[in-house]
């Protein structure tokens, strides 16, 4: 009965046709539930092709973690980037803020935490928005939504897509795309 999944877990990526999870990602997409996905917090230990699987999910949307200073992004430098390992895909997708997240802790209350795990939970609530706006929207288009109205992390400069996606999440122009891709 879900419409988003949220996941901030993960594992080196294996041969994609026997990786169970990034497969179980893709088969939700196709019964109609978007998947969003923290893409790792191993950019320092591994660099490029660093994002894990599940982030190498082809359906799924994978989160990048920014630091917001004002009105400045930074990708945070722990972030993982893309390709994928072994599939290649072009991942992350987008991103979020990541860094200094006030969050809750189980038994001790709320603290700050940084990771694309923070990241990825703010993606996944404007896609439950975007579905609660537009119920008929089908998982491809709210990706498509997502990652087609994303912007520069910083005004006048362009992340590569490797680390940054399509650029830092913006809702607001997601809720109304000018063009939606399959």
């Amino acid at each position: 009965g879900m419409d988003v999944i949220n996941l901030s877990l993960g594992e080196p990526e294996i041969e994609p046709a026997r990786d169970v999870v990034a497969l179980a990602l893709d088969a939700a997409a196709a019964a109609g539930v978007v998947p969003v996905v923290a893409a790792g917090n191993d950019f320092d230990q591994f660099g490029r092709g660093s994002v894990s699987s599940p982030g190498s999910s082809a359906d799924a949307i994978t989160v990048a973690a920014a630091a917001i200073e004002g009105a400045r992004a930074d990708v945070a430098g722990f972030s993982s980037a893309g390709p994928t390992p072994l599939s290649l895909r072009l991942k992350p997708d987008v991103t979020a803020p990541g860094v200094s997240i006030l969050s809750s802790v189980p038994g001790a209350g709320w603290a700050t935490s940084s990771g694309t795990s923070m990241a990825s939970p703010h993606v996944a609530g404007g896609v439950a928005l975007l579905l609660q706006r537009h119920p008929e929207w089908t998982v491809a288009q709210v990706k498509s939504a997502i990652v087609g109205s994303a912007r520069p992390l910083r005004p006048g400069e362009l992340e590569p897509p490797t680390r940054a996606g399509a650029g830092f999440l913006d809702l607001v122009a997601a809720d109304v795309p000018l063009v939606t891709a399959s």
